[in-house]
């Protein structure tokens, strides 16, 4: 009872700290002026600060899965910042209360692989703990004082329930050189509920990369990241079995579309771009998730979690027919005037390990037009007016 009080008095205290002071400076980042001690004893800590994702302290699900940070000269932690290498399972942030025992102030079960957290009230000690048995993979933690968090703090939101928009790439990097600006264009600027898939798992740096460049975009919605693996195949039938059988793909993919609700799915060339045949199996899996979601029939394992869903357009890039054309070359004044495309030029950049590739958004864009679309299915009658997905569509901020 003691100790629910002094919970109760301490975040009492947070959201009166809250409310009486508007931060003036920025938060600081003062890892530096911590000391990391993994509970299990092992000599791990400088991994953690290295911005290298492939060094990382791993907790294996048994014994001391917990992290404690000392600040030093005079700081005190506000903030938290941790990335995680794969999925985790349920953590906390804990700090010692007036006996010295350990109590939870901050809990998270969302397994964003860029997490974040704050404590009501700023302390010298904190503690980062499991909460289950899963293995727990950090590679990277930062700490910041109380202020305002610098705009590269990425705190994540849940996918939306209800999606106006779903956009489904192959892979990392494609939602940038295929899509152009559509991403900044619907989510930051318009403010409409995007929800962004990946078919594929490219791996470890490549998803730090996405989620770096989705944020610098003005994305705060969490991306849906599939569980296919990522290789270049000489056919589309040995990327089907690659990937599981192309029913494991279609089924997926109708799965995503009766979770997330989207009225509008826009996705890739059904050529693949360039050939690509993870592409060309994105694309015939919405056109068949498309004509399929709405029958329980189909998939009746998602049908009787989420219930049955019909998308109302389904865009193909380069598309033959219904062709609409899309401007990003407008400036945004929710990312301080970037157009669309050098929205998505600019997170591009964030992918370091596709620099030396063939691929971009202004060149690779440019010869696969990123602007060009094709309405390949739709409940609602073809466009009229043209360059917009959402015409003919009501969402909640219309």
């Amino acid at each position: 009872m003691k100790a629910k009080l002094w919970l109760l008095t301490l975040l009492f205290s947070g959201i009166l700290l809250l409310c009486c002071r508007a931060f003036s400076e920025e938060a600081k980042d003062i890892t530096r002026n911590c000391r990391i001690i993994p509970g299990d004893g092992r000599e791990q800590a400088d991994r953690l600060t290295d911005d290298n994702p492939y060094t990382f302290w791993h907790y294996l699900g048994e014994g001391n899965g917990f992290l404690t940070a000392e600040a030093f000269s005079g700081r005190k932690i506000a903030h938290v910042t941790i990335r995680f290498t794969q999925a985790p399972g349920a953590w906390c942030l804990q700090i010692p209360d007036e006996n010295g025992n350990w109590l939870t102030v901050y809990e998270d079960r969302h397994a964003f692989l860029h997490a974040f957290g704050s404590l009501p009230v700023p302390s010298g000690t904190v503690r980062l703990a499991s909460l289950d048995p899963a293995m727990l993979e950090i590679s990277e933690i930062r700490f910041y004082t109380e202020g305002e968090l610098p705009p590269s703090v990425q705190v994540w939101e849940e996918t939306p329930e209800k999606a106006d928009i779903l956009f489904l790439a192959a892979h990392a990097d494609d939602e940038l050189i295929f899509f152009g600006g559509a991403i900044p264009v619907y989510t930051a600027q318009m403010q409409k509920a995007v929800a962004v898939a990946y078919l594929t798992d490219c791996g470890l740096e490549r998803r730090t990369e996405l989620l770096n460049g989705l944020w610098s975009m003005g994305v705060r919605n969490y991306p849906i990241l599939g569980p296919f693996p990522d290789q270049y195949k000489k056919s589309l039938e040995e990327a089907y079995e690659y990937m599981g059988g192309e029913k494991a793909v279609n089924d997926w993919i109708i799965t995503l579309f009766r979770r997330y609700r989207p009225e509008v799915v826009v996705t890739h060339d059904i050529g693949g771009e360039y050939g690509h045949f993870q592409h060309i199996a994105a694309a015939r899996g919405a056109l068949a998730a498309f004509d399929q979601s709405a029958d329980e029939a189909a998939c009746p394992d998602s049908a009787a979690v989420w219930g049955p869903w019909q998308v109302k357009k389904l865009y193909l890039h380069l598309w033959p027919e219904n062709r609409i054309r899309l401007d990003w070359s407008n400036p945004l004044s929710s990312l301080n005037g970037l157009t669309g495309l050098e929205a998505a030029d600019r997170a591009f950049r964030f992918h370091r390990s596709q620099q030396n590739s063939r691929m971009s958004v202004r060149s690779t864009g440019a010869d696969y037009d990123n602007t060009l679309f094709g309405l390949a299915r739709s409940t609602v009658g073809p466009d009229e007016e043209g360059g917009d997905f959402l015409e003919h569509i009501h969402t909640s901020s219309n």
